[in-house]
C-alpha cells in the first residue's frame, strides 16, 4: 500500500490542488546491515560517551554547538533553532515559475524524488496543471516546507503523472573554476582525435534502458543472505573483479579498442545479466557500412 510522505496543495495563482507527495525512492532496493555482539547476538547499542570525563552521557547533558577551535563550540540552542525553522504549517507547494526544463543542470539535482497524486476531488485541476506543462514543454520551480526545512523543486509529467524532483540551493554545489584550474594543457593530434571518433560510433546507441544495469552490490548481497540463511556454503569468487592495466600509448590504446570493438560488440553489461543469459547471442549483423569501414582501415594503416 502506498504511503504519502505529504498531505497539501499545489498552488498555482488562484488555483489550488489537493495533492498527496509519494516518495519515489524504492527503499525495499536498500539492504541495511545491523552492528550485533558476535558472542551473545545483541544487537549493538550506541552509546554516547564523553572522553573527558569517560563516561556515558544522558540526553539531557547534549548541546549542539558550532566549532570554533579544538574542544570550543558556540552553543546553538534549540530556542535558537526554534527561531529560524520555517512555520509554515500549511503544508503548500508553491508555484513560482515555469521554464524550459534543459535550464536545469543535473548537478542541481537533489537526492529525493516524489510523485504528486491528486486527492479530494481535484483530479480536474490536476489534469489541467498536468496537460498544461506537457503541451507547453514546461517545468514548474517550486518551494515548500517539509519537516521544518524549505525545500526547493522541479515539478514535471512523465507518462500520466506530475512527478517532482529537489533541487539544491545555489551555494550547495561547488564551482567548477577551482577544478578547471588544474587541468594541465595537452595537445591531441588530429589522428587521435579520428581514431577517438571511431570508436565513439562503435559505442553510440539510440535508446537508454536503466533496467539494463543492475546494482551488483546490492544483487551480490541479496544472493549472500539468501544463502546464508539456507545454510549454502559462500564461495567468494576474487577472480571477477577487472583491475586497469599499466598505462598504455594512447594511441596504442585508442587502436586496440577500436580493433576490440570491430572483432566483437563490447558492451558494459552487468555480471549478472551475464551470468543469467541463457545463451551468447549470436555474432552482430553486417558492420554499418562498407564507406565506415574503408575510413577505419585507412586511419589505421596512417597511425601504423
Amino acid at each position: 500500500m502506498l504511503k504519502s510522505t505529504l498531505k497539501g496543495n499545489l498552488c498555482w495563482g488562484v488555483v489550488n490542488l489537493p495533492i498527496q507527495l509519494y516518495a519515489r525512492r524504492n527503499a525495499q532496493e536498500q539492504i541495511r546491515l545491523n552492528m550485533f555482539h558476535a558472542v551473545c547476538g545483541t544487537k549493538i547499542k550506541q552509546v554516547k560517551t564523553c572522553p573527558t570525563c569517560e563516561t556515558e552521557v544522558p540526553s539531557s547533558e547534549i548541546s549542539k554547538g558550532f566549532p570554533i577551535l579544538e574542544n570550543q563550540f558556540l552553543e546553538i540552542t534549540e530556542s535558537d533553532l526554534d527561531s529560524i525553522r520555517q512555520k509554515d504549517d500549511s503544508k503548500t507547494i508553491v508555484i513560482e515559475k515555469l521554464i524550459d526544463p534543459k535550464l536545469v543542470q543535473t548537478v542541481n539535482y537533489g537526492n529525493n524524488d516524489w510523485v504528486l497524486l491528486s486527492r479530494d476531488g481535484g483530479q480536474k485541476s490536476y489534469a489541467l496543471v498536468r496537460e498544461t506543462l506537457r503541451k507547453k514543454n514546461l517545468a514548474a520551480i517550486v518551494r515548500f516546507v517539509m519537516r521544518h526545512h524549505d525545500y526547493l523543486g522541479l515539478i514535471s509529467t512523465e507518462e500520466d503523472l506530475l512527478v517532482m524532483r529537489q533541487l539544491r540551493f545555489d551555494g550547495e554545489v561547488k564551482s567548477l573554476a577551482p577544478f578547471s584550474q588544474t587541468l594541465p594543457e595537452v595537445e591531441v593530434t588530429e589522428q587521435e582525435f579520428q581514431l577517438a571518433e571511431i570508436l565513439a560510433e562503435q559505442y553510440v546507441v539510440n535508446k537508454f534502458d536503466v533496467s539494463e544495469y543492475r546494482n551488483l552490490y546490492n544483487d551480490n548481497l541479496r544472493e549472500v543472505i539468501e544463502n546464508k540463511s539456507s545454510g549454502t556454503v559462500i564461495v567468494t569468487n576474487e577472480g571477477t573483479s577487472s583491475k586497469p592495466s599499466a598505462a598504455l600509448d594512447l594511441m596504442a590504446a585508442l587502436k586496440a579498442s577500436v580493433e576490440a570493438k570491430d572483432e566483437q560488440e563490447i558492451k558494459p553489461v552487468p555480471a549478472q545479466r551475464v551470468a543469467k543469459t541463457k545463451t551468447a547471442k549470436k555474432k552482430s549483423k553486417a558492420r554499418k557500412s562498407t564507406t565506415k569501414q574503408r575510413k577505419k582501415k585507412s586511419v589505421t594503416k596512417k597511425l601504423s
